[in-house]
């Protein structure tokens, strides 16, 4: 199931840049209006995936938005492949008051 979403994603990326090269072809006055529908579709994929990555398991960082996936290095750390934060240096889990000393 997992390999499926890569896919689509992948699928989609793709299709987002045959219509980024098919831009070129058209008349200026329509360019405005297929780079801001790109744009929001770009967009729409970096959540989905980041959606997708937090539904696995996987760290986010909120420097930018959409969030980036953490990428685990071998020491162990959660490392944000744009800021290069460790995000589990901030990760504190909650703790309900009743079990808190």
């Amino acid at each position: 199931m997992i390999e499926q979403f890569v896919t689509a994603l992948s699928l989609i990326k793709n299709a987002l840049g045959l219509v980024k090269d098919a831009k070129e072809i058209l008349p200026e006055s329509k360019k405005p209006a297929v780079e801001a529908a790109l744009a929001q579709a770009e967009q729409s994929v970096k959540i989905a995936e980041a959606q997708m990555a937090e539904g696995l398991g996987y760290f986010l960082c909120k420097c930018t938005w959409p969030p980036q996936i953490a990428l685990q290095q071998s020491s162990g750390a959660q490392q944000c492949p744009k800021c290069g934060r460790d995000v589990l240096e901030d990760f504190k889990p909650y703790v309900h008051p009743h079990f808190r000393q």
